[in-house]
């Protein structure tokens, strides 16, 4: 996950109630948090020792595979889904203790930070994703260009040169972290290959349901 605001901790807590546990650290989800300052301590070791984020998502317990990680070349999870896609399980592979680049290995890129920072956070990113990756963006809103608007999607296959689908509903992050009903759309532009419906698999436990 890169991004830890409120939305993006709401989906990647989905994500880890999700992630399948293995004998080698499967089932490790990574979330980019940014350093700083939480009460006196660096919010990043507040998150991995209390399991909450009491800034954006006060109240709210985060499931113990879900850690906090300050630096965004670790932060993006090895996504393993299956070959079945009605199969809504996710499986993410890290190696814990080990550094490893998991830009380069990252089959499903979660991207959920504000639109006014996503094109700086993609370009970090950029010629460090393996051919075949996906991204699956959750950042509200557009670009603003001189040249005329453009889709945060857009931007993320033109600078990655992967396919970006797109989760999108009138969701508010608080109820969907506290598992009220919610339900969103995954979509994305022709040729439509197979992202969408590899993009259900990170985060459709009920009561939160995807429509593509």
């Amino acid at each position: 996950m890169v991004g830890s605001g409120s939305w993006a901790l709401a989906v990647a807590r989905m994500i880890a109630q999700n992630a399948k546990p293995g004998p080698n650290g499967e089932g490790s989800v990574r979330m980019w948090v940014r350093p700083g300052d939480y009460e006196g301590r660096n919010i990043v070791d507040v998150v991995n020792e209390t399991h909450e984020h009491p800034k954006y998502l006060p109240g709210i317990p985060l499931p113990q595979n879900l850690q906090a990680v300050p630096d965004l070349v670790r932060t993006l999870c090895l996504e393993r889904c299956p070959p079945a896609f009605d199969s809504l399980p996710l499986y993410l592979t890290a190696l814990a203790g080990i550094q490893v680049d998991t830009v380069s290995d990252a089959d499903v890129l979660v991207i959920c930070v504000p639109h006014q920072f996503v094109k700086g956070v993609v370009q970090q990113m950029a010629g460090k994703v393996k051919p075949g990756a996906i991204a699956i963006s959750l950042v509200k809103g557009m670009r603003v260009r001189v040249d005329g608007p453009q889709l945060i999607s857009t931007m993320v296959k033109r600078t990655l040169g992967i396919d970006c689908c797109v989760l999108m509903g009138a969701n508010i992050a608080e109820e969907v972290a506290r598992e009220e009903f919610a339900e969103a759309v995954i979509g994305e532009l022709p040729p439509f290959p197979c992202s969408a419906q590899r993009g259900t698999c990170c985060c459709e436990p009920p009561p939160f349901f995807c429509r593509i």
